[in-house]
């Protein structure tokens, strides 16, 4: 129960997560699927997205190379919209977080907002993904 909290919450596996970031960030996209063992995510939806992240690794090291690689990607976000006058974008970016680990574990805690332009473009990326899959499933023999 205490991890059913939000409009949106589950367990994400690290794979699918890591693709979808791919064409924007290769290198950060690599590090989630090497260094995340787990993402439990809830998010609000009532606007722009308000997402908060449980990340749970294996390895501390791997896991500490991940959170202030997220940590620098939303610095570079939140400063990106604000030089293209994306005030909104900014704003929301704004207001992420990259918590530092628990205690002796790999774990880290992200809270993070996503302006609605960007998570659509993801969400239409994950369809057209499984559209193009389910095409090619149906053509092979």
């Amino acid at each position: 129960e205490a991890d059913a909290y939000g409009e949106l919450y589950g367990v994400l596996k690290p794979g699918p997560f890591a693709r979808v970031l791919a064409d924007e960030n290769p290198a950060l996209a690599r590090l989630i699927e090497e260094a995340a063992s787990s993402i439990k995510i809830h998010a609000d939806v009532t606007h722009d997205v308000g997402v908060v992240a449980d990340i749970e690794g294996s390895d501390p090291t791997r896991t500490q190379d991940l959170r202030k690689a997220l940590g620098t990607a939303l610095t570079l976000a939140k400063l990106q919209a604000e030089a293209k006058g994306n005030k909104n974008a900014a704003e929301v970016l704004g207001f992420a977080r990259v918590g530092q680990a628990d205690g002796d574990s790999a774990n880290f805690h992200l809270e993070a907002g996503l302006p609605y332009e960007f998570l659509e473009r993801q969400l239409k990326k994950c369809v057209a993904d499984k559209q193009r899959r389910a095409a090619e499933a149906a053509r092979r023999p």
